[in-house]
């Protein structure tokens, strides 16, 4: 059990980035008011990354919490460097909980996030925590590989951060410690220690003598690890690190045991039971110091109290079973304990378990020695190569530095005044492009509004038309035939065939007028200058108005979508006129010039502010816009307030009669509102 021990005590004491365990709890007070009082996500993020790491090593389960608040406020749009630090807080929070997939997943999107862009402090972070997370999961050589890299990208891109460097050169120092290449361990934590104790804190501090204290401890130096364990003892309480406070207790209660040491070793092991449930479920702890202090009792000489903290150790055990192999010295030490108080068969019982566990241990510990020999050796040649490569990067360091300083300024001056110049045309273009845009969106708005509206109210007649005449033509139709089904008179009958036939008049009448005003027979056939003066027939019928058209220079037919689009223009206006002024004559004139063709319509009715057209909601204007510019043509109004007598005139550019294509660009139509 003691060995298991050394291997938790080690994986706690891996250096983690920026704010950890130390920080102070007024500093945690301060940046959880920030994130409940700040409106910039950009900082509220930046300071659930801080407090996270904190809450990770006291609070795990707040960890979680503030981790799924961090999630949500960067889970849109693309990964930027706050979501980098996002991910590198969650690889952080699996490798604690030993969650090794989900930490490995997360470290790898962030080390590739910052390597492609070149954060190299988040790639320096992401490099120690993937080290650390290969380290829990006995990764050892790939591990190492993190590490030197990320040794020499602070010596390359840094070489003046020596808490990074110490940082880097204590984590190397772990995985031969976990090798059992303890001179070289103690060597890195010791260069470790030298640049800590210049320019770090209490906390990085006691990382290093609590790992030199393993190594000590580990080559049988007791003076050198006990003083080095009270060292770390008291440096991590002053940076508030419990996890490593209480750990180091079970240490020292362990080598205490080692060195038969018993009562000496029992308050330093009750001291390391007591952790509080706030730093997070820790059930290899729990069971390493219940079992030492079974241990501890039964050296003693006291088998009841011994028992006592057995029995605490199995429900450990029951409730993580997984934890088996790690029960040795409490077998060992309960089989003692009923033997002493002369129960047999117990002491019997658990001695079984003890050597079914060590004849397991005994197999694992050959098959993976020669794993830890190949291990070794890639370690040995890695630690060569890190050597070759700090003196070719101290090289390399003296020679940029010359250089750069010399290129700095020119690149700067140049990249700078580039990127103002981008800026400005882009923004001109952009914003230019933005304008042009929205004012084709808004024309092609209005259009299909305008075009949805006129279909929606030509259906909406239609469907009246239909109802109130050819529907009620329909039905008295139906009624004079049944009369004649019944009536045998012939003068009766005759009658009834005149009204049925005068009906049937009626009803051709009427579907040839809502045939004309869909689309007139004669639009069709004979073209837009018979089709004006058909419609002038219809309209003089009332005997209110004089309408008249006349047409100059049209030798053949116009463009079917030019003679639709003019007609319908003209019945929407003429509509308008019939509608909102008392004009007694209408002339309508269709002129063919040699590069266009003009269109007007001229009314003796009263004139109006044509600023009125700026403001209407109507549907025809915008129809009569709409058509216009599907022809590429404009559209004026002339009328004054006050003023009898209104033109409209629209102008519009000779087509090729073959293709339909334009020989000349004209304008854009003019637009607004009508009073229709």
């Amino acid at each position: 059990m003691r060995g298991y021990t050394s291997f938790v005590f080690l994986i706690l004491f891996i250096t983690y980035p920026a704010i950890s365990w130390s920080q102070h709890p007024k500093r945690i007070d301060s940046l959880l008011q920030v994130i409940k009082t700040t409106p910039n996500d950009s900082v509220k993020v930046r300071s659930l990354n801080a407090v996270v790491f904190y809450f990770i090593f006291n609070k795990p389960d707040t960890a979680l919490l503030l981790l799924k608040q961090s999630e949500r406020l960067t889970e849109k749009g693309p990964c930027g460097y706050i979501c980098t630090e996002t991910l590198l807080a969650h690889g952080a929070y699996f490798d604690v909980l030993r969650m090794a997939d989900s930490a490995d997943y997360y470290l790898k999107r962030a080390k590739d996030l910052a390597k492609v862009n070149h954060w190299y402090d988040l790639e320096e972070r992401a490099l120690n925590i993937a080290g650390m997370a290969h380290i829990n999961s006995s990764r050892f050589s790939t591990a190492l590989n993190f590490f030197t890299e990320g040794y020499d990208l602070v010596k390359s891109i840094q070489p003046e951060n020596f808490l990074s460097q110490a940082k880097f050169l204590s984590n190397i120092g772990l995985v031969h410690q976990e090798l059992r290449q303890f001179s070289k361990a103690i060597e890195y934590h010791q260069q470790a220690l030298v640049l800590r104790k210049k320019y770090a804190g209490a906390n990085d501090q006691a990382i290093s003598f609590a790992n030199l204290g393993v190594c000590y401890k580990s080559i049988n130096e007791y003076d050198r690890a006990i003083e080095h364990y009270t060292e770390a003892i008291r440096l991590s309480k002053q940076a508030n690190n419990l996890r490593m406070y209480y750990a180091l207790h079970d240490n020292v209660g362990n080598y205490q045991l080692d060195n038969e040491e018993y009562s000496k070793a029992i308050p330093y092991l009750l001291t390391a039971l007591d952790a509080p449930e706030s730093l997070g479920k820790n059930p290899k702890g729990q069971l390493s110091a219940l079992s030492n202090l079974t241990t501890a009792f039964v050296q003693l000489k006291q088998p009841q109290q011994a028992l006592q903290y057995a029995e605490r150790a199995l429900q450990v055990l029951t409730q993580n079973p997984e934890l088996a192999s790690y029960a040795l010295t409490l077998f060992k030490s309960a089989s003692q304990a009923h033997y002493m108080l002369h129960d047999v068969k117990m002491g019997n019982q658990y001695f079984k378990r003890y050597v079914a566990i060590s004849d397991s241990l005994f197999s694992k510990e050959n098959n993976n020695a020669l794993a830890d020999m190949a291990v070794k050796y890639e370690t040995e040649k890695k630690e060569q190569q890190l050597i070759l490569k700090e003196a070719q990067l101290e090289e390399q360091v003296a020679l940029n530095q010359r250089n750069t300083l010399l290129l700095l300024f020119l690149i700067t001056l140049l990249v700078f005044t580039g990127v103002v110049i981008i800026l400005i045309i882009n923004r001109n273009k952009r914003k230019a492009l933005l304008t042009q845009r929205e004012n084709e969106l808004k024309m092609r708005q209005v259009q299909i509004n305008s075009a949805l509206n006129s279909q929606e109210t030509e259906r909406k007649r239609f469907a009246k038309d239909i109802h109130d005449g050819f529907g009620q033509l329909i039905s008295a139709l139906r009624l004079q035939l049944n009369h004649l089904q019944h009536e045998n008179q012939i003068a009766v009958r005759a009658d009834i065939f005149d009204k049925s036939a005068a009906i049937i008049d009626q009803m051709h009448n009427e579907l040839h007028t809502m045939a004309f005003n869909l689309m007139p027979a004669v639009l069709i056939n004979n073209g837009l200058p018979a089709a004006l003066k058909e419609l002038a027939l219809q309209l003089n019928s009332s005997e209110k108005n004089v309408v008249t058209v006349t047409s100059f220079g049209i030798t053949q037919r116009l463009p079917e979508l030019i003679e639709i689009n003019l007609y319908r223009i003209t019945q929407e206006w003429i509509n308008n006129i019939m509608k909102y002024n008392t004009a007694e004559k209408i002339d309508i004139q269709l002129v063919q010039h040699e590069n266009s063709i003009t269109f007007t319509i001229e009314d003796n009715g009263a004139g109006f502010n044509t600023e009125i057209l700026n403001r209407h909601k109507g549907n025809g204007w915008q129809n009569m816009l709409s058509r216009t510019n599907l022809m590429h043509g404009k559209i004026k109004i002339d009328s004054r307030e006050g003023i009898r007598g209104t033109t409209l005139i629209l102008e519009l550019p000779v087509l090729d009669r073959q293709v339909h294509t334009l020989k000349h660009p004209v304008e854009i139509p003019i637009g607004g509102d009508s009073r229709a």
